[in-house]
């Protein structure tokens, strides 16, 4: 078990709060997690590529996406239609994390810190990702 755990925490993640129109990134590594930005595209063409580059340039070793569990079954489908299409054209795990919650938990602390709505609508799938890979890592020192 302490192996695993182990191995999990050298890995190098790419978080992902995929969305229609922008997707937010960010990557973790050993517990520490940088927001890496956001594209805006409904192209899942343009979005594949840019994915591709982020896990060249970045050495990824495994994709963490994010899928509303609970609260939106449309876009659950849409997400997990995404990750399919998505594994045939990387060469690394994608693994799909329960992400309700993460924008509303994001947009709540960035609003207490600037207050200034365009600036957090920059920023907030970004975080949003940044929580996804919290999740993660959280769930995985518990097992």
């Amino acid at each position: 078990m302490l192996i695993y755990k182990q191995k999990v925490n050298n890995m190098r993640l790419l978080g992902i709060d995929y969305g229609t129109v922008t997707t937010g990134f960010a990557i973790g590594e050993n517990s520490a997690i940088l927001p890496l930005g956001f594209l805006r595209t409904k192209d899942q063409h343009t979005l594949k590529e840019h994915i591709k580059k982020i896990i060249e340039a970045e050495r990824i070793d495994k994709i963490i996406l994010g899928v509303p569990k609970h609260n939106n079954p449309v876009q659950q489908q849409k997400i997990e239609n995404f990750t399919e299409v998505l594994k045939k054209e990387v060469n690394i795990s994608v693994e799909l994390i329960d992400e309700s919650n993460t924008s509303k938990e994001s947009f709540r602390e960035e609003f207490t810190k600037h207050s200034n709505i365009k600036k957090i609508r920059k920023i907030i799938h970004a975080k949003s990702a940044e929580k996804i890979l919290e999740r993660y890592f959280l769930e995985n020192k518990k097992s």
